[in-house]
C-alpha cells in the first residue's frame, strides 16, 4: 500500500494558504521551455473533472464549507511549484497536476476521511489512466511538499 506524506506537512502548507498569491503565467512559463501556455487550461479542466469524479454528490458534504476548495488550492500549488522549479516536461505535467491536487485534498480532509474515500496515490495514479505509478505520484507529492515548504 502506498501512503501519502505526513499529515504535519500538509497542515503546514494549509496554514500558508491564506498568504499565497497566484503567479502570472509569464513569470513561470519561461522556466519550462517544453510547455506552452495552452497546456494549463487543459490541465485545469482535467483537475475539475477529476474533482467531480472523486467527490460525488454524496461525499461532497465533506467539503460543505468550500466544495471547490481542493481545485482552487491545487491550482495555487501548481502555479507556485511551476514558479520555483524549472523544465517540467510535457510528459510529467499531469503528474505534477495530480500531485498538487493530492496535496490540496490532504490539506482539507483528515487522514480518516482520506482513507474512507480511498484517496491515496494508487487511486490518483489510476485517474491518470495509469500513466504514472502510485510510487511516482507519492514521490512527486513529496517533492512538491518539499519544494513549497
Amino acid at each position: 500500500q502506498v501512503s501519502h506524506p505526513t499529515d504535519t506537512n500538509f497542515r503546514k502548507l494549509f496554514q500558508r494558504r491564506r498568504n499565497e498569491i497566484l503567479y502570472k503565467t509569464e513569470q513561470w512559463l519561461s522556466r519550462h521551455s517544453n510547455l506552452r501556455q495552452s497546456f494549463f487550461p487543459i490541465l485545469c479542466n482535467w483537475l475539475v473533472e477529476l474533482h467531480f469524479e472523486l467527490f460525488t454528490k454524496e461525499n461532497r458534504r465533506l467539503l460543505c464549507k468550500d466544495p471547490l476548495g481542493p481545485i482552487h488550492l491545487a491550482v495555487k500549488y501548481l502555479y507556485r511549484y511551476m514558479s520555483i522549479t524549472q523544465n517540467v516536461s510535457r510528459s510529467r505535467l499531469q503528474l505534477v497536476g495530480v500531485s498538487c491536487y493530492q496535496v490540496a485534498v490532504s490539506c482539507l480532509l483528515s487522514d480518516n476521511e482520506m482513507r474512507k474515500l480511498e484517496l491515496d496515490s494508487k487511486r490518483f495514479a489510476y485517474y491518470t489512466d495509469n500513466a504514472y505509478s502510485p510510487e511516482e505520484v507519492t514521490s512527486m507529492t513529496a517533492n512538491i511538499l518539499k519544494t513549497l515548504d
